[in-house]
């Protein structure tokens, strides 16, 4: 149907807190990912807060948030080509998100990062 919106393929609804205590280890077992074995996608079971937000990248394309659970944790999440919908994500927000979450390497750190598929309000 060419009115069809798009959908994105979920495996379940979780916490970044939940995936990433009880499920992160496992997801990564599962590697390499490819076209016989997607990376596991997930929907935030509750909307999480923004606590800093703003485009990246060349022309702004990419969405940068610091995005807070109920439980107070914040998370770093990226929004490849998504930089366009910043006014849709600001500071103080509640949204919903579509996510991976990956391990982000940067100056000899290693944390937890959410990579967003997409979000919207909460």
């Amino acid at each position: 149907d060419a009115d069809a919106e798009p959908s994105i393929a979920l495996d379940m609804r979780a916490s970044p807190s939940f995936v990433e205590s009880e499920l992160f280890g496992f997801i990564q077992d599962m590697k390499p990912y490819g076209a016989g074995c997607p990376q596991p996608a997930f929907a935030s079971d509750a909307p999480l807060e923004v606590a800093e937000s703003r485009a990246v990248g060349a022309d702004g394309k990419h969405l940068k948030l610091r995005l807070r659970e109920n439980g107070g944790k914040v998370w770093d999440a990226i929004a490849f080509g998504l930089g366009a919908r910043a006014d849709e994500a600001p500071v103080g927000a509640k949204i919903r998100i579509a996510y991976r979450m990956e391990t982000n390497y940067w100056n000899g750190r290693e944390t937890r990062q959410l990579v967003m598929v997409d979000f919207g309000g909460g």
